[in-house]
């Protein structure tokens, strides 16, 4: 019995894309995959922070990834929003395209690698290794808890 539920609580990844760089998150982290959302700026947010929209009723927050850490932006960008349910609500995070999903057993994963990249290390929960290539892994829901939703010069004036 234990072996079943060992098998169904493999641990799989979405690989995608953002600013040319391929990155992966734990599926276990991300809702949903959107393609499109529309949405409303909010007047004195970060540059990262795209808008709030509407997933079935609910308020949703975006946020560029490729803004949050300064990635280049891509022409042929698919522009699609990974969903992720942090403590306060859902946040979506706008990446270039998403690649695959791959499971554990296809490759390999470290939890503390000695590898650079381009996102603060804070932010990389580890690196997944597949077909002699190194996968980032982003710990998405640490990253959005510290996000900073409110430009600090407009936050300190008030």
């Amino acid at each position: 019995m234990n072996t079943q539920v060992e098998e169904k609580m493999e641990a799989q990844y979405l690989i995608f894309d953002a600013g040319g760089n391929k990155f992966c998150a734990s599926l276990e982290d991300i809702s949903e995959v959107l393609e499109v959302l529309p949405l409303r700026q909010v007047p004195s947010s970060e540059p990262s922070f795209l808008g709030i929209g509407s997933l079935r009723g609910q308020l949703i927050s975006v946020l560029d990834l490729r803004k949050r850490f300064s990635l280049p932006e891509i022409e042929s960008a698919q522009n699609v929003i990974l969903v992720v349910e942090a403590s306060h609500g859902f946040v979506g995070l706008k990446v270039d395209r998403v690649l695959s999903v791959a499971s554990r057993d296809s490759g390999s994963f470290e939890s503390n690698p000695n590898y650079e990249v381009s996102v603060p290390v804070k932010f990389i929960s580890g690196v997944f290794c597949q077909n002699e290539e190194f996968i980032p892994c982003m710990a998405v829901k640490a990253m959005i808890e510290t996000q900073k939703w409110v430009s600090p010069s407009t936050s300190d004036a008030a």
